[in-house]
Formats: structure tokens, C-alpha cells, sequence
């Protein structure tokens, strides 16, 4: 897993990433210098909170996707099974392209997170 992590990081644009569980715990992390990743891991979990509560009420089915955009940049969070993977972008990064970056990983630890169960 961390060599997955380790591989998006160095993507251009890509500032840090982490995966963490459905109930907000840190899996693994390379979230960057001078950042908190378990605080990370509780901020994202919190709102993935709300928004699963969202999408239950409103019928809208399973939270696959989540993009947050700041004036410095953007937070990207996937589905990866049973955990989310979440990655902080840069500004100036193509929506679309940090989505395929961060979908294409969170495919590939999802596969590694099924077979180590």
C-alpha cells in the first residue's frame, strides 16, 4: 500500500495522499512535511460522514467520489472498498487529471485490501 501512496505523491500536482477507514482511522499516509494525518483522516472522515447521511436521505445511493475546492487547491477523496483514499492538490491541477490519478490507485489498493483480508 504505501508504495502505491508513495508512487501518487510524486505525481505532478499532487501535494499529499493518505488512506484511511470508513470510521476515519489512518491506514497509511504520505501526507506530506508538517501536516497531521490522523487530523487529516478525522476532518474527511467527519464530512464523509454528513455526506453519506446526504446521499441515504436523499436516495442517491453509494458515495463513490468526493472533491472539495479551496483557493489553494483541492481535496480528492475515492472509494477504495472498504477505506477512502485521499489526496491534497495543488491549485493549478486539472480536476480531471488528479480524478484519474487518484481512481486509477485507489483501484489498485482496493485490490490489495481485498486480498489481504
Amino acid at each position: 500500500m504505501h508504495e502505491i501512496l508513495v508512487t501518487l505523491n510524486g505525481r505532478p500536482g499532487i501535494i499529499g495522499c493518505l488512506l484511511l477507514t470508513r470510521d476515519g482511522m489512518t491506514v497509511a499516509s504520505q501526507w506530506g512535511e508538517g501536516r497531521d494525518a490522523d487530523r487529516g483522516s478525522a476532518f474527511v472522515a467527519s464530512i464523509l460522514v454528513a455526506l453519506l447521511g446526504v446521499a441515504d436521505a436523499a436516495g442517491s445511493g453509494e458515495v463513490v467520489e468526493l472533491a472539495v475546492s479551496g483557493t489553494e487547491g483541492r481535496v480528492l477523496v475515492v472509494a477504495a472498498g472498504d477505506a477512502w483514499l485521499v489526496a491534497l492538490t495543488e491549485r493549478h491541477l486539472e480536476l480531471d487529471q488528479g480524478r484519474l490519478e487518484l481512481v486509477s490507485a485507489a483501484a489498485s489498493l482496493k485490490r490489495r485490501l481485498t486480498i489481504q483480508r
